[in-house]
């Protein structure tokens, strides 16, 4: 089963998937072939042993970044994703503060208090929300609205950090062209 879910996801990640976004949507088992085979025993006789024989069949769904960011601050982070992030603070070598900041992410006591803190502040807004409205309103109806509210914001910080990126890099690209344009020969 492990080679299978290995090999799923290493066809993903060719057809262009990101690896900390992968979660299994779907596992099917059923049954495949009999395999029938020859059964030699003793005096002379025979028969014919059947070996069954199953197939597997696994769907990876790609997840958005909004959707592994509600998981995140809901304290659900998906061992695969914490995995991920204990290796991208090895190979960062990060310090103990980077460490410390990560670790709802990466360790299951983390995760627990994550979701310990969030449920105390999911309470928090659904109080404010029922002031606001002047009524009661249902929690899960809160928990939505909190998480919308939360995963849009984080999206949009995301975008921006992107747009920043992209600038940063076109300013690069335009530095050292210029810098290669007055140190060219050719004029």
């Amino acid at each position: 089963m492990s080679t299978v879910l290995v090999s799923a996801r290493s066809n993903a990640l060719h057809k262009g998937a990101r690896e900390h976004c992968l979660f299994v949507k779907e596992i099917v088992i059923g049954k495949a072939v009999r395999f029938k085979r020859m059964d030699i025993r003793a005096k002379g006789k025979t028969g014919i042993r059947r070996t069954p024989s199953s197939s597997i069949r696994i769907i990876l769904e790609e997840k958005s970044l909004e959707d592994l960011y509600k998981l995140n601050i809901s304290g659900h982070c998906p061992p695969g994703l914490a995995a991920v992030t204990r290796k991208a603070l090895i190979e960062t070598s990060a310090d103990f503060e980077q460490v410390a900041k990560a670790a709802y992410i990466t360790t299951a006591r983390g995760r627990f208090e994550q979701r310990k803190k969030f449920k105390l502040q999911l309470e928090e807004a659904h109080r404010k929300m029922c002031k606001e409205f002047g009524r009661r309103l249902a929690k899960r109806v809160t928990r939505k609205v909190y998480m919308d509210q939360i995963a849009s914001a984080y999206a949009e910080g995301i975008k921006k950090k992107e747009e920043e990126d992209v600038e940063e890099r076109r300013m690069q690209r335009e530095g050292v062209y210029r810098i290669n344009c007055a140190n060219s020969p050719i004029k």
